[in-house]
């Protein structure tokens, strides 16, 4: 399926041709031909449709580059001397500032595989080093992935912390939105937190807490699904969560000040700081743990039963919220096939269409202000996801897996989430 502009990357997917190098690269390291080995090897870390790989075979060397959002992990693999050495340049010193190499070093201490150091005096790198034989392919894939990764996340927070004393460094390779999807995305990102910040008092008022956390929630992993900010925008975003299931360190209601207050001061920063972090980035290495459909279903079977008391006492967009929130939160925490975070797509597409309209992601599939559906639209995209998805689940048949109610929005999303818990995600290899 064709990788969507929506949602987190994930790498837990691969098709059919990548588990083989996956193989391939095993048996060759366990007979010692490490050059065949660790060709398989960057072969399987490869995305073909997003080119985030490449390396040169030098016989007795193999240079590589890893591409990891606004990171670049590049390395050499030499033979002859049986080194591995790889390294990420996260950023530039521009004067020496104690608090930040103090930064630096207890960030050390979190590495099980890599270290930050200092490269020509000024150069904040990630570097990973081993010798062949402690190069095996399974330990070799997390250490990239940690230097990757951790690269990714730290560089625009260190020189967003560290502002006056570290700058970005290799970030070119990055790919901006136009302008103009910038401006819906910003557009979008304070209409969304405004529409909370006017519907949670009343709600409050009431001690409705777990409705406030609903929309609190839904609000977060939305702009995360649908406005895919990197950087610190998306940093912001994962302490926001991180602050809710903090669990009985906070009451639930001292949990929703402090993410409140974060959200009001993030709408205070200038527009510029908001929509820089609005870029497009190659993936190699997914952020979350991949899923198994029955992740997905037991979050869709614990939640929708929630919508009856709200549904009943005529909080009817709480009820709306709960049912969404199944797979909102499977959006944020797991790293999802493209089939599911296609699933996810269309359910956005229902509860946003001028969004959508407006981003050119496709017809509206429904009117808000008639409250009717697209119906043929809808069951066209269902059948596009589903095909796509073909070579991988050749099982998947929505449309059979229950009847979908166009009756009412919570009906439809009760039907629809139901189906989806009763699809058979049995791979075709």
């Amino acid at each position: 399926m064709t990788k969507l502009p929506f949602g987190r990357y994930s790498d837990g997917f691969k098709p059919k041709s990548k588990n083989d190098k996956w193989n391939e690269c095993y048996n060759a390291y366990g007979e010692k031909n490490y050059l065949n080995a660790y060709l398989a090897f960057l072969e399987y870390l490869k995305d073909d449709e997003l080119n985030n790989v490449s390396y040169t075979n030098h016989q007795n060397s193999i240079s590589f580059k890893i591409i990891q959002g606004s990171k670049i992990l590049r390395g050499e693999i030499d033979l002859s001397h049986q080194k591995i050495i790889a390294e990420v340049p996260v950023a530039k010193l521009e004067r020496k500032s104690i608090p930040a190499m103090r930064k630096l070093l207890e960030f050390n201490f979190n590495l099980n595989y890599t270290r930050f150091a200092l490269k020509d005096n000024d150069i904040i790198v990630l570097k990973y080093d081993s010798d062949l034989d402690g190069g095996h392919p399974s330990k070799l894939y997390y250490a990239f992935k940690e230097a990757a990764n951790k690269a990714d996340k730290q560089d625009e927070l260190l020189t967003s912390d560290f502002a006056n004393a570290i700058s970005v460094i290799d970030d070119s390779h990055i790919i901006h939105d136009s302008e103009a999807h910038k401006e819906i995305k910003y557009k979008y990102f304070v209409k969304w937190c405004n529409d909370f910040l006017e519907r949670y008092p009343p709600l409050e008022e009431k001690g409705l807490d777990y409705a406030v956390g609903y929309l609190l929630l839904n609000l977060i992993y939305k702009m995360d699904f649908l406005l895919g900010p990197e950087g610190k925008l998306m940093h912001d975003l994962e302490t926001m969560n991180q602050i809710y299931w903090k669990g009985n360190e906070m009451s639930i209601r001292d949990r929703h000040r402090e993410i409140i207050n974060l959200l009001k001061e993030i709408l205070n920063r200038d527009k510029a700081q908001i929509t820089k972090d609005f870029y497009h980035s190659i993936c190699t290495f997914g952020i979350t743990k991949p899923a198994h459909h029955n992740d997905i279903v037991n979050s869709i079977l614990s939640t929708n039963p929630n919508h009856e008391w709200y549904k009943n006492n005529g909080y009817m967009d709480i009820a709306i919220a709960s049912v969404e929130y199944g797979l909102s939160y499977c959006a944020f925490h797991y790293g999802l096939p493209e089939i599911t975070k296609g699933w996810i797509a269309l359910m956005y597409q229902i509860l946003e269409p001028d969004f959508f309209v407006e981003m050119g992601h496709g017809e509206k599939l429904y009117d808000t202000s008639t409250h009717t559906f697209n119906i043929p639209a809808i069951m066209a995209k269902i059948y596009q996801i589903q095909t796509e998805s073909h070579h991988y689940f050749p099982y998947i048949n929505l449309l059979g897996a229950g009847e979908i109610k166009y009756t009412s929005l919570l009906d439809f999303l009760l039907s629809y989430t139901t189906a989806i818990t009763k699809l058979n995600y049995e791979r075709a290899f």
